[in-house]
């Protein structure tokens, strides 16, 4: 992941504090692109078998830089660990740019 991406995955997190913790290694974490037509969904890896679709941990919406509403959601697996960073832009057009996330929270 990117700087932008890290602090973004990274706030999501924080607006669970029961699940804060998993921002402590969260720039080691291998993810792959979603195959989402650009929309900019990652899918974060694991070594754990059986591994599903979980619940979702946060989520957040956004106007893209062309006024295009975002929705994003972000996901666990069963076991409770990240799975996905689920972003839907309203129209399925290619994600512009993220929104910029201080890192103070």
């Amino acid at each position: 992941m990117n700087k932008k991406e890290i602090n973004f995955v990274s706030y999501l997190i924080s607006l669970n504090p029961e699940k804060k913790y998993l921002i402590n290694n969260i720039s080691e974490m291998n993810v792959e692109d979603s195959p989402d037509g650009g929309m900019g969904s990652l899918i974060f890896s694991s070594d754990k078998k059986d591994r599903k679709l979980g619940s979702d941990l946060s989520s957040f919406e956004f106007n893209d830089l062309d006024g295009v509403k975002v929705i994003v959601n972000l996901v666990l697996d069963n076991y409770g660990d990240l799975y996905e960073l689920d972003i839907w832009k309203t129209d399925f057009s290619s994600l512009i740019s993220l929104p910029d996330i201080s890192t103070n929270f």
